[in-house]
């Protein structure tokens, strides 16, 4: 059936060096930067990058902005993990190229409750039925309270991405946050197991496309307050949007200029520092240090804004243009 699941998870491993990346580096990227005419990258105030990991936070403006931002990264010798959305894993060929890329897959319960209802029903929920399960899920609303959602969600025993669910030995609730919690500890063990092997993590803040820059999402923060080895690097990419107007990931003519901004230690994050023991992305650690977790972000995305050329900086609605609802997942 495709997609992201517990035995997919299970299943990534972690190479200390991806071969599929440097395939990508010297058959594609070095080819089209260092060959062709008219494309220009230039990396302003790229720091001295140590032995220790960083944690790269870019803002996205197009489909391959990350192609120029982490090329002259390879050029050094670093070696790089990245974010993918579960949705990219329905194809099981783009999902085995994703591993083998050394991306680490993004899991959520939105991603979990759109994936189980499509099985379910057949069809993708609509924007009131996935926002009833989202609060029931997130907030313990009552199941039985509700008529938007078709009952066999509640009342099937199935097995969602991994997990067999009884309705009668647990509620839907459970179900999708228990999975969710075993897919997180996965996803963790991955994060911990490239960190160790030297690889840096390639992070894409707003969590979505975006030519203006967006408000960040939390998930940067709960990783930062986590690894509090490793350090954030912000940085601004301005002109790659013009590289890649369209779905081919050849450049066109163009100028990129990724600026570097100071990098963000976990001592400089001392005021969201977190003193006790939590585990990342679970509901108990979001309610409780939700507010320290989104004020990274935020903390990571005004540092970004100044490192922008103006066309690409904070509008007047910075939430605008981000994927809402279940377009995120499916």
């Amino acid at each position: 059936m495709g997609g992201l699941d517990l035995k997919r998870l299970e299943s990534i491993k972690i190479p200390r060096v991806p071969l599929l990346q440097k395939c990508l580096l010297y058959g594609l990227l070095h080819p089209n930067f260092a060959f062709c005419p008219g494309v220009e990258i230039v990396y302003d105030n790229l720091p001295d990058l140590t032995d220790k990991p960083f944690i790269f936070a870019v803002n996205h403006t197009d489909r391959y902005n990350y192609f120029p931002a982490m090329y002259p990264l390879y050029m050094k010798g670093r070696v790089v993990s990245f974010w993918a959305k579960g949705k990219y894993y329905e194809n099981p060929i783009l999902g085995n190229i994703l591993s083998h890329l050394g991306t680490l897959p993004t899991v959520s319960r939105g991603y979990i409750i759109a994936k189980d209802f499509k099985r379910v029903t057949g069809r993708t929920p609509e924007a009131g039925e996935y926002r009833c399960l989202r609060e029931i899920v997130e907030n313990a609303a009552d199941e039985s309270s509700t008529s938007v959602v078709p009952e066999d969600i509640f009342r099937s025993r199935r097995n969602i991405l991994g997990y067999e669910f009884d309705p009668d030995r647990e509620s839907y609730r459970n179900a999708v946050n228990n999975l969710f919690g075993k897919m997180m500890e996965l996803f963790l063990a991955l994060h911990k197991e490239s960190f160790e092997k030297g690889r840096d993590l390639f992070i894409f803040p707003e969590g979505t496309r975006s030519k203006t820059l967006l408000r960040g999402r939390p998930g940067i923060g709960q990783i930062a307050l986590y690894f509090k080895d490793y350090p954030i690097l912000p940085i601004g990419c301005s002109g790659s949007d013009k590289l890649y107007p369209g779905a081919s990931p050849i450049a066109k003519r163009g100028r990129v200029v990724l600026r570097c901004g100071d990098p963000i230690t976990y001592e400089d994050l001392s005021q969201y520092a977190i003193t006790e023991e939590f585990t990342p992305f679970t509901p108990q650690a979001e309610e409780r240090w939700g507010e320290n977790f989104q004020g990274v972000a935020d903390l990571v995305m005004e540092r970004i804004n100044g490192l922008v050329e103006p066309e690409y900086r904070f509008g007047a609605e910075r939430e605008s243009g981000a994927a809402e609802g279940v377009k995120r997942f499916l």
